[in-house]
């Protein structure tokens, strides 16, 4: 190798681990933003500019349930499990929550997971037919998001209620 080509891909790699490093500063900082100003383009174009949450900080919930519902084309609804492939209900498991906020109508950007995960919960419904006798085809899908959503302190001294039930639809989608 030319020692001109090595010098041109020390160059590269050199801008490259710069610009993730510039984009591993915290958001909230300053320094960050000007570090990263002239990576962003960039990180954009090699599809590394990416945003992550590795905590689940969701205190506001003492409990998040979801609940997906079909409608056949009789009518008849049937409530299944949102979790797929296997139509699964879900658990406590915190990548699972995490994800299903994800979904849910008030999240920033909600269309983006929503249309991936709403074909792939219809492919499941036709995966699994056996289970759907009562509901024939065409299907009508949509998730319930039911949150018991904890009150301020002054809420609680007021009403008395610790907690405070909201529920959220998201959908209804077809699957043709």
């Amino acid at each position: 190798m030319s020692s001109w080509l090595r010098f041109l891909a020390a160059l590269f790699f050199s801008y490259h681990l710069l610009a993730i490093a510039a984009i591993n500063f915290p958001v909230e900082n300053r320094l960050a933003e000007k570090l990263q100003r002239p990576f962003i383009d960039y990180l954009r174009t090699t599809a590394q500019l990416q945003t992550w949450d590795m905590f689940d900080s969701k205190p506001d919930d003492h409990k998040f349930e979801v609940t997906a519902f079909v409608v056949g084309a009789n009518g008849q609804e049937k409530k299944i499990g949102p979790v797929t492939p296997g139509l699964g209900e879900v658990g406590g498991e915190l990548r699972l929550t995490t994800f299903f906020y994800r979904l849910h109508p008030d999240a920033p950007e909600p269309a983006i997971f929503w249309n991936t995960y709403s074909a792939r919960l219809c492919a499941a419904v036709r995966t699994a037919k056996s289970n759907f006798a009562d509901v024939p085809p065409p299907y009508e899908l949509w998730l319930d998001f039911t949150s018991h959503h904890l009150r301020t302190l002054e809420q609680i001294r007021a009403g008395g209620e610790m907690t405070e039930k909201w529920v959220s639809t998201r959908g209804p989608v077809k699957c043709e």
